[in-house]
Parts: C-alpha cells; structure tokens; sequence
C-alpha cells in the first residue's frame, strides 16, 4: 500500500501561476507564483467568492498534494459540474 501522504492529487509540476485548484472545505486557491526554492505564493478564499481572496504561501509539493482538482478562478460550489470534493 503506498502510504497517503505520497499519493499526490495533482503532480507538483503541473501547478501553473495564474491557475485556480480546490481544496478540501470548498476552499479555492490562487496561484500567483511558484518561487525557484519550491515555495508558492497564492491567493485564498472559502466557498463564496464575495468574501474576496486572502494571501498564503506554503511548499508546491503539499500545495499539490493537498490540491483536489483545478477550477475556474470564478468557481463555486452548486455551479455546473461542481462535485464535493
């Protein structure tokens, strides 16, 4: 059994800037630059999009990890082909 925290979601190297993912809880992270030393610098918010985004930074590889699926920057949940994740 390959344990858990080496299963990845989303492979690290297809992270891209300027692309959205979902994370557990319906939040939506903004990617706004993946840094040389494996940091990334990204934009976060809850479900509803009204609440604006927030600053965040962590390690492309948990962020990938962690990272269920790339979605519209604009995504909510109960939009057309949202499945809980």
């Amino acid at each position: 059994m390959i344990p858990k925290k080496l299963i990845r979601s989303i492979p690290p190297e297809s992270i891209k800037a300027g692309q959205c993912y979902l994370f557990p809880g319906e939040v939506v992270r903004r990617v706004v630059a993946i840094m040389p030393n494996g940091d990334v610098q990204y934009e976060i918010r809850g479900p509803r999009p009204l609440k604006g985004w927030r600053p965040g930074k962590g390690r492309l590889n948990s962020f990938a990890s962690a990272a269920i699926k790339a979605v519209p920057c604009d995504y909510e949940p109960g939009s057309e082909g949202y499945e809980p994740g």
